[in-house]
């Protein structure tokens, strides 16, 4: 058979590849229900992919957080049962570990701060912000947050190979001594740092590949 012809009747594989964006499940704490339901809409008008759960308070997002799943918090700090700081620690400190945003009427840069080191993810100032403003503070402070818990997994793994590198050869040590030469003895430790060296590349190109995806 002619290998032109072959090449031409051919049909090339079509993959269908899901190219949408996941929608955000975002969890709204807002004291104000016309304003949680402006602000529900003013996203949607704006193509905001966010699905927005709202409650008024912080223990009832609380118990929330405890029963569904959401990917972040949008969060009011003037609220009922909590305000300022003491509100983002609530929600800093819950077991689910979901980025915090602030949304508030406040622009104390000095609270601000205090609560980015705390560990809010971001802050924004109502009057000073648009939907598409609030969508990326969401969409960056999930980004950020999932970074930081796999580089965290990753120190703890390298913290791992530490250990292991340093306990080992002390294990081998009694085997070997006080039988082994100085070459075998040399030869056993290049081994182990070798060891050492291609596990910690193997983390360092996880991070980078999680990082560039």
């Amino acid at each position: 058979m002619n290998p032109t012809t072959v090449a031409e009747t051919q049909t090339p594989t079509i993959v269908d590849v899901d190219m949408t964006t996941p929608t955000l499940r975002v969890l709204l704490v807002e004291p104000d229900a016309a304003s949680a339901l402006r602000l529900r809409g003013d996203l949607a008008a704006a193509g905001a992919e966010l699905s927005i759960t709202h409650v008024s308070g912080a223990l009832a997002a609380l118990r929330k957080l405890l029963h569904d799943d959401f990917d972040c918090v949008l969060l009011d700090l003037n609220l009922p049962d909590a305000s300022g700081l003491a509100a983002c620690d609530a929600f800093l400190a819950h077991p689910s570990q979901l980025p915090v945003v602030v949304l508030t009427d406040s622009g104390d840069p000095s609270i601000a701060l205090e609560a980015v080191r705390r560990g809010v993810q971001d802050w924004l100032v109502k009057d000073e912000c648009d939907p598409i403003d609030i969508s990326q503070a969401l969409n960056f402070a999930l980004a950020r947050r999932n970074n930081e818990l796999h580089l965290r997994s990753v120190r703890e793994r390298l913290l791992d190979l530490e250990a292991k590198a340093l306990n080992q050869p002390r294990c081998q040590a009694v085997a070997l001594h006080p039988e082994a030469s100085t070459e075998e003895r040399l030869n056993y430790a290049i081994n182990q740092l070798r060891d050492a060296i291609t596990a910690a590349s193997d983390v360092v190109c996880d991070v980078r590949s999680r990082l560039a995806g």
